[in-house]
Parts: C-alpha cells; sequence; structure tokens
C-alpha cells in the first residue's frame, strides 16, 4: 500500500505528455475556552492520466490537539482504473484509522465498475464495488458493497463538489459504513478559500457519527504536461 502511493506521487511530478490534477486542502482551527485546543485538517485528491489508465489519491485527515492528541482520523483512497469512454473498470485500497472509534487499522480492497456523465454543467460519477475489509486490532472481517455517487459543477470563479460512500456488508444491510465529502471553494488564482465537510458513519460503532468542517486554503493545479 505505501509502495503504491510513493509511485503514485513519483509518477505525478515526473508525467510527461499526460494529465495531472493536483488538489490540496490545509485547514487550521484554534480555539481558547479554558483549555487551549489546536486542530488542522488535510485534504487533498490528486490525479494522474495517460489516454485510459488513471491513478487517483484521496485523502482526508483531522487531527485535534489539546495537551495531547485528542482527535486523528484519517481515510485514504488509492484508485487505479482503465477507462474507454464514459465507462471504467478499478481497483480500490483503502485505509482507514480512527483514534475516536479504536479502529486501528482498517483496509479495505476492492474491485468495481464506474461511468461519468455530464447532465448541462452538472459533472456526475457514479460505481459499484465489491469490498473486503479487514480491521487489523479485532480481526474481524466483512465483504461489503460499495455505491458512490458524486456531483460536481464549476460557476465561474466557484466550484462545489459533493461525494458520498454508502457500503453495507453483504450479510446485513443495518452493518453499514456512509462517508461524504462535500467542498465549496472560492478561486483566487491557483489558491482557493474552501469550506469542506466530512461525515463519517459507522453504524456498528460505538461512535456511530464522526463530523468536521474546516475552513482552508486549496492549492490546484491542472496540467497536460508536469
Amino acid at each position: 500500500m505505501k509502495f503504491l502511493i510513493i509511485l503514485f506521487i513519483i509518477l505525478s511530478f515526473n508525467c510527461v505528455a499526460q494529465t495531472c490534477n493536483l488538489s490540496n486542502t490545509l485547514g487550521f482551527n484554534y480555539s481558547d475556552n479554558q483549555i487551549k485546543t489546536y486542530s488542522g485538517s488535510f485534504i487533498s485528491s490528486n490525479t494522474y492520466e495517460k489516454k485510459w489508465f488513471s491513478v487517483n489519491n484521496s485523502l482526508n485527515e483531522n487531527i485535534t490537539y489539546s495537551g495531547q492528541i485528542t482527535q486523528h482520523e484519517l481515510a485514504n483512497k488509492l484508485t487505479i482504473g482503465l477507462s474507454e469512454g464514459h465507462h471504467s473498470a478499478f481497483i480500490n485500497f483503502q485505509t482507514n484509522y480512527s483514534l475516536t472509534r479504536n479502529l486501528n487499522v482498517d483496509n479495505l480492497f476492492g474491485i468495481g465498475y464506474g461511468r461519468r456523465d455530464s447532465i448541462d454543467s452538472f459533472k456526475v460519477r457514479y460505481s459499484y464495488a465489491i469490498l473486503y475489509e479487514k480491521i487489523n486490532n479485532t480481526g474481524v472481517t466483512y465483504l461489503r458493497h460499495s455505491v458512490r455517487v458524486k456531483l460536481s459543477q464549476n460557476i465561474n470563479r466557484f466550484s462545489w463538489s459533493s461525494e458520498y460512500y454508502f457500503q453495507p456488508y453483504i450479510k446485513n444491510i443495518n452493518n453499514n459504513t456512509l462517508y461524504g465529502t462535500t467542498s465549496i471553494s472560492y478561486k483566487l488564482k491557483n489558491v482557493s478559500i474552501s469550506i469542506v465537510d466530512v461525515l463519517n458513519y459507522n453504524s456498528v460503532s460505538h461512535i456511530k457519527v464522526i463530523h468536521s468542517l474546516s475552513l482552508g486554503l486549496t492549492y490546484q493545479i491542472n496540467k497536460t504536461k508536469c
């Protein structure tokens, strides 16, 4: 898994006659209500494409510090895909870590099919996959469906996107996870001011909902040659 992420980063910064789409958002918050609390977030979606081949790595990470780290949530998804027209086939590698839920580490591997369309100015992407999940510190394994829908739109300097994954256990739909990211950005040259909402729901966890809202800066690069 680590090797694949490193390979993706190398490809992203050493590509010729390909397409690179890099988007990275950094947010920070400080509050002083008797106890000083610092929180930061890093959200990225970086893509490398060449003809019918693509690699995408998406990372959401949130850390809260108040004398010690009190919250650390990380979700990383690496997707390697083959596409033809509007259709694509892909494999997924997902890694989740949650200090709040004592989830250390949750790995998912899967294969699926996706499609992308446009409706007026809206871009629509949706996919279905089968995922094998193993939670390392408990030894629990699941086989899950994974249904994904993503909507996005650009209006002058404004852009927004919303992406949600619903992943129920094949044998019991009441055992499910829902993970979603919604962002709204206002572009200032290569830098955008962004508001990012992240929803993380797990039906079988003692803490079912982890919800965060971040305000930060997004750095974007879209090039056909890097």
